[in-house]
This record gives structure tokens, sequence and C-alpha cells, in this order.
């Protein structure tokens, strides 16, 4: 059988992770050692090129290619600042075109390059394959990777392999969960999550169920051209390449396999909200994203155990049974798995972006209308909850999200000030999800092919992110002036401290001439409250809740009224909520 590992991975961030403890993994007895002693294999990284020399001189790939060919597929075309999704599946689709070969058959396991595998998961993976298997799928268990990694060095041999058998890799999970599993877990009332795929119950001390809405394509058979990309990658491009109907297995014992996902802490933290995790909570927000394909997954049962399972029947399963049963009951029309709304939205982001950076070719891996195709809207019941969320984007965005906030908005003096500083310049912008997105529209400034000025939004909680920006930045045409706006998603303080390293890390090309703290409070306290009158109100599960989240948006109006009657957003001393940086080409 003919074998090729597929892993898209770019950033010193990722790559730090893939090295010190994806590919050891990848080493250990029964994975790729033992797959190598009956089929070829073929490891591919689907990487930048600045990030090829250094995992192909790294001492566990040289430790691979004993194993295995190891080679570097070059995707700098794909990579964006700010896109993630988008990058991600058009790299497993360069991948898989890659590994077609006419008249002979080529079987392709993706892994994330932040999934650490259990000691001899591909050889369930594999098995699954030679049985008929077309698509394997699987889903994997969220853990806190500061609180991970020191439990993952104690199984590190004298090869550097690092050999975790399953048992003992969810006992050190279950020590280590995410903040956005345990809001995923359907058997506590405390915490929950709109953006929850997968819902977990807790069974016994040894044991947890999930019940995912979103497995990933964990391997594909590959015996023809894989057509244009019109998904995601967990959104149906399975079936796409694959064919409908085709045959799929299911990994849904964490004993065969087990994949353990390394998370910051506050990844998707910003989510997560009060209130019990009900079926109707679940289904309100599925119903937006959610496919056939998807609606199907929910059948499945994966168990996580670090112990002995118990065969006998459970109240967990019987609960997790009538959930799934509810939430399917209340979901409305399916999305199409095919030019799926959330995926052209962000193809066009994307590609909004590749343009900034002067790319306007268009990658192979897109069909040829993917640059002008229109999301159909997903019908919605025309509800009184469906008008108070009309209602919070108006007062958060305005009725016309192309004009310039006006004076009732919230971050208008932010977006006032910066356009201030740009005026008469020809502008390149750089923006990062949750900074310069939510402050400063696209239609305020031109990106025009020459720019002489780079307006940089920078969402200061994840500096891999931060780094990441800032080389596009460096490595783009230069401009005679730089305006950074510093942020932070939760409109948390950002302190002399952040910016000094900032500081440090674009010295060496641009020169900070100015340097103003702002005081944006009521602006991230205003749209918080349009956030929560958006996601939460339920005029008619909860009017009274509904009512007080409504007089909390309306207070909130006020407030921004007059915060941006002031002369500027210059904050206190000692007090920041955002910076802007005003630097000059060096």
């Amino acid at each position: 059988m003919n074998l090729e590992t597929l892993t898209p991975v770019w950033g010193d961030r990722y790559v730090d992770r893939l090295l010190d403890f994806v590919v050891p993994a990848w080493l250990s007895p029964g994975n790729i050692p033992a797959l190598s002693k009956t089929h070829t294999v073929r490891v591919n990284f689907l990487t930048a090129a600045a990030d090829a020399e250094r995992i192909l001189t790294s001492a566990v790939a040289r430790r691979l290619s004993q194993f295995a060919e190891v080679i570097c597929t070059p995707i700098d075309d794909l990579i964006a600042p700010g896109s993630y999704s988008v990058p991600l599946t058009l790299a497993f689709h360069r991948g898989l075109a890659g590994a077609y070969r006419p008249g002979a058959a080529r079987h392709c396991i993706l892994l994330n390059a932040d999934f650490v595998i259990s000691d001899g998961a591909l050889r369930a993976v594999v098995a699954a394959l030679a049985n008929g298997a077309r698509i394997v799928q699987a889903t994997s268990l969220r853990v806190v990777e500061d609180q991970m990694r020191p439990r993952l060095r104690r199984y590190f041999d004298a090869d550097g392999a690092l050999q975790a058998p399953a048992r003992a890799l969810v006992g050190d999970a279950f020590d280590a969960l995410h903040p956005t599993v345990l809001a995923a877990r359907a058997d506590q009332c405390a915490f929950r999550s709109p953006i929850s795929n997968q819902f977990y119950w807790r069974v016994d001390a040894d044991t947890m169920i999930s019940r995912p809405f979103l497995f990933f394509a964990l391997a594909l058979t590959v015996d023809a051209p894989p057509p244009p990309a019109r998904s995601y990658a967990d959104y149906g491009m399975a079936e796409a390449i694959a064919g409908r109907g085709a045959p799929v297995v299911t990994l849904t014992d964490s004993e065969a396999f087990l994949a353990i996902e390394l998370a910051p802490e506050t990844q998707e933290q910003e989510y997560i909200e009060r209130g019990a995790l009900t079926a109707t909570f679940a289904a309100s927000h599925m119903s937006s994203w959610s496919t056939e394909y998807h609606r199907r997954q929910g059948q499945h049962v994966v168990t996580f155990h670090k112990g002995q399972t118990d065969c006998a029947p459970n109240p967990a399963l019987a609960h997790s049974d009538a959930f799934v049963e509810d939430v399917l009951a209340r979901l409305g029309t399916a999305q199409s798995d095919s030019d799926h709304p959330n995926w052209l939205a962000e193809v066009r982001a994307w590609r909004a972006t590749q343009a900034r950076l002067g790319r306007s070719s268009r990658p192979s891996e897109l069909p040829d209308d993917a640059a002008s195709a229109t999301a159909q809207p997903h019908p919605e019941i025309r509800s009184p909850a469906s008008g108070l969320r009309r209602l919070a984007r108006v007062l958060l965005v305005g009725p016309d999200e192309s004009a310039p906030r006006t004076s009732w908005q919230p971050f208008h003096l932010m977006d006032v000030e910066v356009a201030a500083l740009l005026s008469g310049r020809r502008v390149r912008v750089f923006a990062e999800p949750g900074a310069l997105g939510h402050i400063i529209k696209p239609s305020s400034v031109e990106a025009p092919a020459a720019p002489t000025a780079s307006l940089i939004g920078l969402e200061m909680t994840d500096w891999f992110q931060v780094r990441f920006v800032l080389e596009i930045v460096r490595t783009s045409p230069s401009a005679d002036a730089y305006v950074f706006v510093l942020t932070r998603r939760d409109g948390g303080a950002i302190g002399d401290s952040d910016v000094l390293r900032l500081w440090s890390m674009i010295d060496g090309w641009a020169e900070i001439v100015e340097a103003r703290p702002l005081n944006l409070d009521a602006d991230f306290a205003a749209a918080r409250s349009y956030g929560r009158l958006a996601d939460t109100a339920r005029p008619l599960g909860d009017p009274i809740m509904t009512v007080r989240l409504l007089a909390g948006a309306v207070l909130s109006f006020l407030k921004i009224i007059v915060a941006n009657a002031r002369p500027s957003t210059v904050g206190p001393p000692g007090r920041a909520s955002g910076w802007i940086l005003r630097a000059r080409s060096r």
C-alpha cells in the first residue's frame, strides 16, 4: 500500500510544536516505524519556504527519514495573515492533488500540526484503509498546551520517540482538559459556548463520551484528480474527493486511535458564557452552519477512556442519545456542503488579503468562480430573536457595513484618529481578526498597488500571530510610514511592557515617532453588550433576561454617544485598552 501523510504547518509556534511533540509521536513504534515495515511511506509537510529548511534539517526529521521519504511542498502563496481555515484546506487539497498518480491509488493520512497521537494510532488508520474504507474519520480531544507539555515529556525514549500508550494519554488529557471542552459538557449547567461542535458527558472517573457533529477526515483514498475545493476540509471535502456514498470508517474508541489537540488556554475562551448547554441552545447555533454531512455524524459515540470500558448501559449514553435526538429535531434547513456560505465568505476575505499583499493570481485549488461566488443567505425564521440580532448588528456596525462609523457606534473615535494619520496617503492594510476588523472598516482606507503607508492591526493576546503579521509587513514592499493599532480581543489593558516588546520586534525596520495610549473601555463594553444581545436574547424562551439585555444595550448606546463626544480617545496614565503607534521606515 502506498501511504502519504499530509501536514500543513507554518509559523514558529506551530513548527516548534510539530518538532517538539507531534513528529516524535509519529516515531513511536506503533506508528510510522510499524507502517514502514509493510508499506511505502512518504511524509509531506505543506509549509512556507522559510520553515522548510528548519523542518528538513531537524533531528526528528532525520530520524523520520529512516522510515519514510520526507519532503516539503511550498504553500507560501496560500498563507495570509489573519486567515487559517482557507489556507489549511487549500494546503490539504494541494497535498492530495500532488499525491495522485494515474493508475495507482494512494492512501493519504491528513494530520494536523497540533495533534499528538497515541502509540499505534496510525496502525488503526491503515487497518481501516486496508479493509476497504475510502474515508477514515475521527475526532480529537483538546487540552491546554502548557499543562500538557510536561506530561508528554515523560513518554520520550532514548531515540527521541514519544511513546504514549492510549490509556495513559487519556488520563493526562483528563487532567488538562481545555476550557472549550468543559463548556461543551452537556452534563453541567454552568457554562456553554455557541461554537461547540461536539458535546461531552463524563461517564465516570475513567471515561468520557463525545457526540461530535464535526469529525475531521483523517484518511482518504486518492485515485483520481481532486476537484476544486468548494468547502472546508471537514465540511464535506472528503466526500467530494472520495465520492458521495464512499465507504467510511469512523474511529470511535480512544484505545484504537487517540489524537490530543494542543491549544493555548485562551483559545476561543472569549466565546464561553454562563448558562446551561441545552439542546435548544446548541441547535440554535448549529443551524447556521451544519450540513447533512455533519448531522449524520452525530449518530456516532466516541469513547475516551483511561481504563477498561464497561459494556453495561450507563445513564450518560442515554442522556447523550436524548440530547442528540433533541438537537436534530430542532435544527432548521441544512446548509449545502458545496459552496457553503461560511466558506465563500472566508474565501472572499482571504482573496482580499491576498490582493493587499500583491497576489492577484488564483491558486489552482480553487474553482474559477471562487472570487465572485456569492453566499446564499441561510433561510432564517423571522422571529423576535432574529429581529434583536439584526438590531444588535446595526448598533455595532451600522446599517451599512461599508460606511465609516458614526458618532453613535463604538470605536468611532479610533476610526477618526487613524483616518487622520493616514489622510492624503495611499494605504495598504494588514489586519488581524479582532484587532483592526472591529475598529477600522475596510472601506475607510484604500489599498492601491503602490502604497505609501501601511496600516497594521495587531491582536495583542497572541504573540505568535503578532510575529506572523509583522513578518508579512516587513517582507512586503516598503512603505514610508506605518500606523500600528494595538488592541486585545477581550478589551483588557495593554501594558507598557507589551508595547516595549513590540517595539523591539520592529526596531530594525521601523522607527516609532509617536505612541498614543487609548481609552476604549466604553467601546469594548458596548461591543460586548451588543454581542450578548445578539447571541443570548430569547424573547419567547426567557423574556426577563431579554429585557435586561435590551436595557443593557440601550445604556451602552447612550454611553457611547457621551464617550464619542470627547475630543480624543487618549487614555489615562497607567491604563490603556488600545494603542496607536506611528512609525516611519528606516
